[in-house]
């Protein structure tokens, strides 16, 4: 971005960039309480198919919602970069 946008708009477009970026670290933390609590806690304390298969990985017992958000979110992630990788767009900007 340096290379590509004129000296006198870097300060605006970066510090655009980073309200924006930097808003997101609130709403994230408030909604991960909420999900790991009313969501993704009872979820692996409910024996079910799916919870076994990710009892597996993230194991059970305390932690087992907070570990399973943080599994599907490097997860989710990893996937929209790979896509971000290969989609033609992404690929052309400089």
């Amino acid at each position: 971005m340096r290379n590509n946008i004129p000296i006198e708009l870097q300060a605006r477009v970066f510090s655009a960039r980073d309200a924006l970026q930097y808003s997101i670290i609130p709403i994230s933390y408030l909604l991960g309480g909420v999900l790991a609590d009313y969501y993704f806690k009872p979820f692996m304390t409910t024996p079910s198919a799916l919870q076994r298969f990710f009892s597996t990985i993230v194991e059970t017992g305390a932690g087992s919602g907070l570990a399973l958000i943080f599994l599907c979110s490097s997860l989710t992630g990893t996937c929209i970069c790979i896509l971000g990788l290969y989609h033609k767009r992404f690929r052309e900007l400089n």
